[in-house]
């Protein structure tokens, strides 16, 4: 089970991984070298290096068991470029076909700054129709010229759709600091706050 709070109060939990990228994810069509190198969870992360690849480009795809996430709502995962992207430079591709050549799902990776692990979550269209994923991949939509792209620990996470219940509990400590100044009358101070809550959904 994963947890992810949004700034605009969206809950997502359930994981399930689509591919932890242990493994080189298949080179796509340009001049494309695929490859492993230390990822951000586990050992491993897939890195595709681009020479000259051009723009409108498969850089690289693995192909998964089928793996049914129409209960799911969003992909949720690790990338980290080389150069620094705007959003929409690259793209992230579910299909139900190998190769990921006629993807179901075209999800825009937001901008990515060079030499930084980004962990992004990506809101599927029509998750509802995925219920035999069986590829998954990177596409270069605007030239980024040379460098690495590197994608880690691949996840499709549900959304909560409604809270049956919550509690929240405020608390901050009281200090005591009385001296003789205070003429006999003790005085306090707000000393350290925290909180705690649940919910139920």
């Amino acid at each position: 089970m994963g947890h992810l709070a949004g700034k605009a109060g969206n809950v997502y939990t359930g994981a399930t991984v689509i591919d932890d990228c242990e493994d080189a994810w298949a080179a796509g069509t340009g001049a494309t070298a695929v490859s492993t190198t230390t990822g951000k969870i586990g050992t491993n992360c897939a890195r595709g290096t681009t020479t000259t690849l051009g723009a409108t480009t498969l850089m690289m795809y693995e192909d998964i068991s089928s793996k049914d996430i129409s209960a799911y709502d969003a992909i949720y995962l690790w990338i980290r470029s080389s150069v620094d992207t705007a959003a929409d430079d690259l793209q992230f591709l579910v299909d139900e076909q190998t190769g990921a050549a006629a993807p179901e799902e075209t999800l825009s990776i937001p901008a990515l700054t060079a030499a930084t692990w980004r962990r992004c979550l990506l809101p599927m269209t029509t998750p509802s129709a995925l219920n035999a994923v069986l590829s998954v991949g990177l596409y270069q939509q605007t030239d980024l010229a040379d460098g690495t792209f590197d994608i880690d620990d691949v996840e499709a996470i549900a959304e909560v759709d409604g809270i049956k219940s919550w509690t929240l509990d405020y608390n901050a400590d009281t200090l005591e600091t009385t001296d003789f100044a205070d003429a006999g009358a003790k005085s306090f101070i707000i000393g350290g706050s925290g909180w705690a809550g649940t919910f139920e959904g």
